[in-house]
């Protein structure tokens, strides 16, 4: 696997990796310069929401109704019913974190609540979810202030005076001496000296009632999602349109918390106006942080005259988890889409005259090229670009001779930069060098020569740059002797040649590339531990850089593997791309599984055999070594992991590759090849530009089991956008240890599993029988084969829960399917009975997971309605601080 033709498939792995340091961030996520509601407070006198008002259709429905108000007021009006049930409310409780999971509900999972006949995925109205954070100890100054950016803000308050209850109420305004609040309790039906829109309290009253939950509040918020279009274009005009996406959080929010992953922007254009070049309607965003923000833009064309408007949609997907709650149900993680939507109009015209669409690039130093193109000239007439600068020179040449002069100029002769024929729809382009002119700010014509009209654009002739060599990647910084090291930097002189030194010692040479960039490797020479000098000389302006490389004093690593070892790995290879140029090697899709077999090992080297089985039966196979204290491997093999690396390292430590060493990130317990074990991880993300035209946005995983040091999983997530075209392309690679002889697995594992409902009446009415299993430690949904859940060895369950990573499964089996079984074991004339159900079923790695649990039946009559009534009563719930609603 490590050889340099086995290799080729981790080619786009390793340039993610090793030009990090020296590509350029095109995603703004960090918090400086970042949109936050407010950074500061200014309190004004006083000010009031449009915020629409509803009653709660039922006494305890306060949380979804205050939820509502404030989804109406951004967009939709989505249903008090549907918010809670994914809010799992239950009469008389709506629990805080259960209202926030619901405002970021969306159509990636299902509701688990009971008030409705069925479970929804995403809400009717909408299906992509809000910005939502919890806020606690909040000060009148953080209210009002969110007021002020017209943010209406759920509050968790005391009922009334005197009561243990708590009340879900929107703060909507306020002034010098009250704030407003959409209190929701209908007032009018049940009575109550509270209830009804814009509810004024006095200050010391407000914070009185506030305190019930130490002053809690609900941020909720769609994402701001700003379009920028020019406000008018010409048919046939190609122009620009940018999206700027915010992700609005209160004052103050941690970054990390709800963390948007996998973002991407959707442009949605109507009919007349047409994506250039084919671009993509969908770019990519990276990730987004909590007051992060991203910027993206689309090349449109536009084929017809119309005033149009042009949407944007952005989105990421989120991760929350609920706590377990005796009267609502398991605690269970969530993963949902949050986003927003933004528009823009503009208004396109047929062309009267001549005009530029593009020029790119806007500046270059004399000898660039650049590509400068529009319409709207005569069809099949001359067009001409020439150029006026800061000595006010310009001329216009045709066939060698002066045709146009400005009046006022000076004439100067070969000024011109280029001409063209317009084709028979009037679009013409030119491509032209920047001529050797002083630098500064020029303007660029464009002539149609039939109509004597023209166009002007604004360039830049920048100062020709002198040649100085740059160091701007080296790695790793540290080192043993033998270590392979990668070092890269600009500003050599283009194909010239580059030398580099080891504390005086050539090490390496290499020829820069057309751009001045230049890369190239070598091996730490034997020298004692220190610091050392590298240095790269450019032969041809003798202009050199340097940095500062450690050699490591040599501590011997332990090998955590023996000779017979082995390890087989299931892989997965998918793609997706419109991108014609983008290499995607096939025989990736091709492969069925990878092992790799431990052929001896001597003191730090280990010998091993990679085989590759590929799905039509053929194998390929390959013996490389490792040292697995070094990294060293076959020179030039370079890679981003390696399938062993030294046993008994923990979190902190570094592990050494050719020309890589990074740094272990975590140490975990996870379950691998049917065994819980220990790992080591490593976790890297990029956001990069490569090769100048492709941004690559990564994230990279890799798990080594800490005993013995062998690879148990790599994983890898990548997009590549060619920034010219648009092109999109997806990969996703995943190698993960199924089956070793290094450890061995359990074949059966026991879960504990509870029904719901606990009592079964058997003329009841209702669709589902829901049970919930607590799985092993280190197991979590994704792990679970689904379509192997059964009751009882006889009824096949379906699997409702969509929070991959939390631990418990929650199943659903058809209620009519159930009786049936559960009649077969009733005994005539009993009234209860209580019976034992056993769920079976299969993890991906093979185990086999079993739980027992007991369910009571009743088979109710006239005669036990009141004890079947009773059995049935719901119980007063408590209501403990911060934490519920009670009406």
């Amino acid at each position: 696997m490590l050889k340099v033709k086995l290799n080729q498939w981790f080619v786009l792995i390793l340039i993610c990796l090793f030009i990090l340091p020296m590509s350029t961030v095109s995603v703004s996520d960090v918090p400086g310069g970042s949109p936050k509601v407010a950074e500061a407070i200014i309190i004004a006198e006083g000010h009031f929401i449009d915020v629409p008002f509803y009653y709660q259709v039922k006494t305890y429905y306060c949380g979804p109704a205050a939820l509502q108000m404030v989804f109406d007021y951004f967009g939709e009006n989505v249903s008090q019913f549907e918010i809670a049930d994914v809010a799992r409310t239950v009469p008389y409780v709506t629990y805080t974190d259960e209202l926030r999971r619901a405002a970021h509900f969306s159509g990636m999972s299902t509701s688990m609540g009971s008030e409705m006949p069925e479970n929804i995925t995403g809400y009717t109205a909408r299906k992509l979810g809000y910005a939502a954070f919890e806020m606690f100890s909040m000060t009148l100054d953080d209210l009002k202030a969110l007021i002020d950016r017209d943010f209406p803000v759920i509050l968790l308050m005391r009922w009334i005076p005197g009561e243990p209850y708590g009340h879900y109420r929107v703060a909507v305004g306020y002034n010098a001496t009250h704030v407003f609040l959409h209190d929701p309790w209908n007032n009018i039906l049940w009575g109550g000296d509270y209830g009804g829109p814009n509810l004024p309290m006095n200050y010391t009253f407000f914070n009185e009632m506030w305190d019930y939950s130490g002053h809690w509040g609900l941020f909720v918020s769609p994402w701001n999602v700003k379009v920028e279009t020019p406000s008018n274009v010409y048919v046939g005009q190609t122009f620009t349109v940018t999206a700027t996406v915010f992700y609005v959080c209160p004052p103050q929010t941690p970054i990390y918390v709800y963390e948007a992953s996998s973002c991407n922007a959707t442009i949605n254009l109507p009919e007349g106006l047409v994506p250039a070049d084919g671009e993509s309607p969908t770019k990519s965003l990276a990730e987004i942080y909590a007051g992060g923000r991203a910027q993206t833009s689309w090349r449109v064309r536009a084929e017809r005259p119309g005033n149009y408007s042009i949407s944007v949609e952005a989105e990421g997907k989120i991760t929350g988890i609920v706590g377990e709650k005796a009267d609502v149900g398991p605690s269970y993680q969530y993963e949902d889409r949050i986003g927003g939507y933004g528009s823009s109009f503009v208004n396109a015209e047929v062309a009267s005259h001549i005009y530029i669409d593009t020029i790119k690039p806007t500046e270059g130093a004399s000898g660039a090229e650049v590509f400068i193109l529009g319409g709207g000239a005569t069809p099949n007439g001359t067009v001409v670009a020439l150029l006026s600068g800061p000595v006010n020179q310009t001329i216009v040449i045709i066939d060698s001779q002066p045709t146009k002069i400005q009046e006022n100029v000076s004439i100067i002769i070969n000024m011109t930069l280029g001409w063209t024929v317009a084709d028979a729809d009037g679009f013409w382009s030119i491509l032209f060098t920047v001529p050797d002119v002083p630098p500064g700010e020029y303007n660029i014509f464009v002539l149609d020569n039939f109509t004597q009209t023209s166009d002007i654009a604004k360039f830049y002739v920048l100062p020709p740059t002198p040649t100085q060599i740059r160091i701007e990647n080296i790695s790793p910084v540290e080192g043993y002797p033998n270590t392979l090291v990668f070092i890269a930097g600009h500003g050599a002189t283009p194909k010239g040649e580059v030398k580099t030194y080891f504390d005086h010692l050539n090490v390496a040479s290499t020829i820069a590339y057309d751009d001045g960039g230049w890369s190239t490797t070598f091996s730490v020479p034997n020298v004692s531990p220190g610091n050392y000098t590298i240095l790269a000389l450019d032969v041809a302006s003798n202009t050199s850089d340097n940095v500062v490389f450690k050699v490591l004093e040599f501590a011997q690593r332990s090998v955590g593997v023996k000779e017979g070892d082995w390890a087989k790995y299931n892989v997965i290879f998918n793609y997706s791309t419109n991108d014609p140029t983008m290499p995607i090697p096939p025989i990736l899709v091709d492969i069925d599984y990878l092992l790799i077999r431990i052929v001896s090992v001597v003191r730090t080297n280990v010998t091993y055999e990679s085989i590759i089985r590929y799905k039509n039966g053929t194998e390929q196979k390959e013996v490389s070594w490792l040292d697995i204290t070094t990294g060293l491997t076959y020179y030039g093999a370079t890679m981003p992991y390696g399938p062993i690396i030294a046993a008994n390292l923990t979190a902190g430590d570094k592990v050494y590759f050719n020309a890589y060493a990074p740094t272990i990130n975590l140490t975990s317990v996870a379950f691998y090849a049917g065994l819980q074990r220990e790992v080591n991880s490593l976790l890297i993300k990029t956001d990069a530009t490569i090769l100048g035209y492709y941004r690559t946005v990564m994230s990279f995983e890799i798990h080594w089991d800490r005993i013995s040091g062998i690879l148990c999983e790599q994983k890898m997530n990548a997009s590549y956008t060619n920034i010219e075209k648009g092109y999109e392309t997806s990969m996703f690679l995943q190698m993960v240890i199924t089956e070793t002889n290094i450890w061995t697995k359990p074949s059966i594992t026991s879960v504990k599993v509870s029904f719901c409902p606990r009592t079964l009446n058997l003329k009841s009415k209702g669709k589902w029988i829901i049970c919930i299993v607590k799985l092993p430690k280190g197991y979590t949904v994704k792990d679970v084969d689904k379509s192997t859940i059964m009751l009882n060895g006889t009824i096949k369950g379906e699997v409702i829960n969509k929070a991959e990573r939390s631990r418990y499964l929650i199943v659903k089996f058809d209620r009519k399917a159930v009786i049936e079984l559960i009649s077969k074991e009733i005994i005539c004339k009993k009234k209860f009975m209580e019976l034992s159900l056993t769920i079976t079923g299969e993890f991906k790695d093979g185990t086999t997971f079993s739980g027992t649990a007991t369910i009571r039946i009743i088979i109710p009559s006239n005669k036990n309605a009141k004890e079947h009534a009773a059995c049935l009563h719901f119980k007063k719930p408590h209501f403990p601080r911060y934490s519920i609603n009670s009406d």
